[in-house]
């Protein structure tokens, strides 16, 4: 499940969208694929909506990682509803594309609820968004 994947949780305070891209490659292992990353931003957005950055990797690691920095307050950039950015992610999945694809929907499946996206911006501790995560999971089986 994806509570079990998330590797990070940190709150970030006046950073930029380089900034919090760079931190996030940086954390996990991948800071030589900084500009590997910008070059595809300059192309197309990696903003996903509702205030919400998901970069992806995709590499040869046996299970997920999740990386999420909440950024307060929100940030400018060029996603395509036009709304500030909080949350920044960076999700390493492996390159088993039946892992990557279930990884990938139950993520968008979490973030779609505003509901979600408003207490992870309360969270303050890495254990507190893995009980929120597991929690919401949690319910999706029932």
């Amino acid at each position: 499940m994806i509570w079990e994947s998330l590797m990070r949780f940190e709150l970030k305070s006046k950073i930029t969208p380089r900034d919090a891209l760079g931190d996030l490659l940086e954390k996990s292992g991948f800071s030589d694929e900084f500009d590997k990353f910008s070059e595809m931003e300059n192309l197309f957005s990696f903003g996903i909506g509702k205030g919400v950055v998901l970069y992806k990797k995709r590499t040869k690691v046996d299970s997920p990682g999740l990386y999420i920095d909440v950024a307060k307050p929100p940030i400018e950039y060029d996603s395509f509803d036009g709304v500030p950015i909080s949350i920044f992610c960076l999700l390493v999945s492996p390159l088993d594309d039946s892992v990557h694809l279930r990884y990938l929907s139950l993520f968008y499946r979490l973030i779609n609820f505003s509901s979600f996206r408003e207490r992870l911006l309360e969270a303050n501790s890495l254990e507190g968004v893995r009980k929120l995560v597991k929690r919401e999971e949690e319910g999706f089986e029932s």
